[in-house]
């Protein structure tokens, strides 16, 4: 169980691939640079990351090895630089990550958004459950503000005696979150839910900064929250983009360490 097989095959694999990518690019002309990095990105890449998440989560200095050496030649092909140019100098020319840290990014992702699995202290304080919810921060976004705003409004209109009322909204993007019954978003599925069972109560929109007293102190209200110190802490879903952000800078910080510390691509590293 050491996936010396997988690994096997992959590098087979890669000779077929490799030999398909030089027919298509040629040695002197045909396919562009950046059309030969695109193939490689989204066509070659993709067969080498297959199941990465099953052995690449944290892969072993034999297996980054492995990696280097399949990667080399696509990354010859792609650039047309000379034989004798290192894997590193190769990687830091063409922008491409080595492959064994790609791999392990999508891994990564791959653990905590579909198996919900934890992942080691040394890489992220993020596991499954805190991507399900997570306090009110300067990582979340504008719209997740704004729709939380308007579940925290519906939620107080409910609480109100039985009557005719309308919230008015300037974020159009929250409104019609919010019509939706198959929204992404779980807090605007919730205000549906509200809002259908709650006939009386509508939500519009309102054009912002156009000079509505209501709307006007509420914006005072809100940057007055955002910048107190005793600031409530509110249960909100961290996105995904967030998470994936997150894990390729972690990523790149990875690579510019191994770069820095590396003994070959010397002379690039200077200069």
């Amino acid at each position: 169980m050491n996936w010396n097989t997988h690994l096997k095959a992959q590098s087979t694999r890669r000779t077929q691939l490799y030999q398909n990518l030089l027919k298509i690019a040629g040695k002197s002309c045909g396919v562009p640079l950046n059309h030969r990095r695109t193939l490689y990105k989204t066509v070659i890449e993709r067969m080498l990351a297959h199941e990465a998440v099953t052995w690449c989560l944290e892969p072993t200095v034999r297996i980054a090895r492995k990696l280097s050496t399949i990667q080399r030649p696509f990354l010859l092909a792609i650039s047309g630089a000379y034989r004798t140019t290192s894997t590193a100098a190769l990687q830091i020319i063409l922008g491409i990550p080595p492959l064994h840290l790609q791999l392990q990014r999508e891994a990564r992702g791959t653990a905590l958004f579909r198996l919900r699995l934890p992942l080691s202290t040394n890489v992220s304080n993020i596991d499954p459950s805190e991507i399900e919810e997570k306090w009110l921060s300067l990582r979340n976004t504008v719209f997740q503000a704004e729709i939380l705003a308007l579940l925290k409004a519906v939620e107080y209109a409910v609480a109100l005696p039985t009557q005719q009322l309308t919230i008015l909204v300037d974020n159009q993007a929250s409104i019609n979150s919010a019509a939706n019954p198959k929204s992404h978003s779980s807090i605007a599925r919730k205000i549906f839910k509200l809002l259908h069972s709650h006939s009386h109560i509508r939500v519009s929109w309102i054009k912002a900064y156009a000079g509505y007293i209501g709307n006007e102190e509420a914006d005072r209200l809100a940057k007055e929250a955002a910048e107190s110190e005793n600031f409530p802490e509110t249960p909100l879903k961290l996105l995904k983009p967030f998470i994936k952000i997150f894990l390729h800078q972690k990523m790149l910080a990875t690579w510019q360490m191994a770069w820095d510390d590396g003994d070959t691509g010397r002379l690039m590293h200077i200069t």
